[in-house]
């Protein structure tokens, strides 16, 4: 599988492209958790240089990298919440008793999400096959994932048959580096994102780094 190198301030320019073509989810950290929200036009927050510590019933984040994702490997939230929603809005009854079925709508890009994520996806996608409202949302989705260099203790990808470091199911995976970023295409909907940034081809010493 042919891999490119993206440079650490490029991050941002692939994440706006995906945006103007998908509802972007993307993580940033909110109220000292790092939380996966939906763009909406703002400025990108990334959570760079935020490290975390997990443990039994103990969760903190604090400053100590210069990395962008290497720092820590999940948050409070997952793609759960967008695609099986704790709340969501079948049918409004106006004053004048007509009736208004709200548009369902997927596109969503689910950017920086961990392999675990996608698993947890398709463990989703058995249960909810027949359910309506779960497959609108489900349609046209984009799955940008992020490898984990460094798990945290409490993870246990490994246990169910998962592994911190694979791409298989995703659109674009993407493994972080000193300086920038590997990224490993994984289906036409990830190269069109590609095409058009300026991208080098991975050298030797990348692929190295990456396995290291």
């Amino acid at each position: 599988m042919k891999k490119f190198f993206l440079r650490k301030e490029q991050v941002k320019d692939l994440a706006r492209k995906v945006g103007k073509k998908y509802r972007l989810i993307y993580p940033t950290l909110r109220n000292g958790v790092i939380t996966y929200v939906e763009w909406k036009g703002e400025e990108l927050a990334f959570p760079k240089g935020v490290k975390e510590h997990q443990a039994l019933g103990f969760y903190r984040t604090y400053s100590g990298t210069e990395d962008i994702f290497n720092g820590w490997t999940h948050g409070m939230n997952s793609p759960k919440e967008f695609l099986h929603p704790k709340n969501l809005t079948f049918l409004r009854i106006l004053k004048d008793l007509t009736q208004e079925l709200p548009e369902l709508k997927g596109g969503f890009a689910f950017f920086g999400i961990r392999n675990c994520d996608l698993t947890a996806v398709r463990v989703l996608d058995k249960v909810f096959k027949e359910d309506h409202f779960y497959n609108k949302l489900r349609e046209d989705n984009l799955f940008v994932i992020v490898n984990c260099a460094e798990p945290s203790s409490t993870c246990f990808c490994t246990s169910v048959g998962g592994s911190p470091f694979g791409a298989e199911g995703s659109d674009l995976a993407i493994t972080e580096l000193k300086d920038g970023f590997l990224i490993s295409v994984g289906s036409s909907k990830g190269q069109e994102i590609l095409d058009g940034l300026s991208l080098l081809e991975a050298t030797k010493e990348q692929l190295e780094e990456e396995k290291a």
